[in-house]
């Protein structure tokens, strides 16, 4: 659930990755494509090549001396190693109860990531294309999220929900679909649950 935040989420998202491949390129290109982003992105130095063109290309992508820097930097940590270095790679790291993990690596189990980034509690498992970096095509996440399908169906629903002009000059159901996405996207767990319980009667843990 988590990445540009509305106007009343006043907080920058500190984004990582471990692990600096062409899916982490995708990534960042397409989060940072967005106009008035509110992320703040660090980025593994084991790809020296691919880290440096993206810290030249975005001011406030950084490339960190360490994976564990990426992690100490970070409120989101994205996993995108190679599954065969995942181990040594992930396992020597420190994680903070407090993180949202999402994993990269299709061949890891969510059991093995939950392993391996242990005390970290909130840990999905996610599968996007090459196309996100022009924002574009599904991206499989697992599990599903209860807070974060909520809040999409009821935006889907009820377009004045969101904050004014968000859903301005929209081409159609895609287009819609789109930017509700980026809207969630810009989320912290803390603000995903807020509004989650403005707009409903039960709001459970982001978990």
């Amino acid at each position: 659930a988590m990445v540009p935040a509305s106007e009343t989420e006043a907080s920058i998202m500190k984004l990582g990755f471990v692990g600096t491949g062409a899916l982490t390129s995708a990534i960042v290109s397409g989060l940072k494509s967005v106009d008035d982003n509110n992320i703040s992105i660090l980025v593994s130095p084991r790809n020296a090549q691919v880290a440096a063109v993206l810290a030249a290309r975005f001011a406030d992508v950084q490339v960190a001396a360490s994976n564990q820097a990426v992690l100490d930097g970070s409120d989101m940590v994205m996993l995108g190693v190679r599954p065969q270095i995942a181990e040594d790679a992930i396992g020597a790291l420190s994680f903070r109860p407090d993180h949202a993990v999402l994993s990269l690596m299709a061949t890891i189990s969510l059991e093995e990531v939950r392993r391996l980034v242990a005390p970290a509690i909130h840990v999905v498992k996610a599968l996007p294309m090459p196309m996100v970096a022009e924002r574009c095509g599904p991206t499989i996440i697992y599990p599903p999220d209860r807070v974060v399908a909520d809040l999409f169906g009821r935006y889907q629903q009820d377009g004045s929900t969101l904050p004014a002009g968000w859903l301005d000059d929209c081409e159609g159901d895609g287009d819609r679909a789109r930017r509700i996405g980026h809207f969630i996207a810009g989320m912290t767990d803390r603000f995903a649950l807020t509004e989650h319980h403005r707009l409903f009667d039960s709001t459970p843990d982001l978990r």
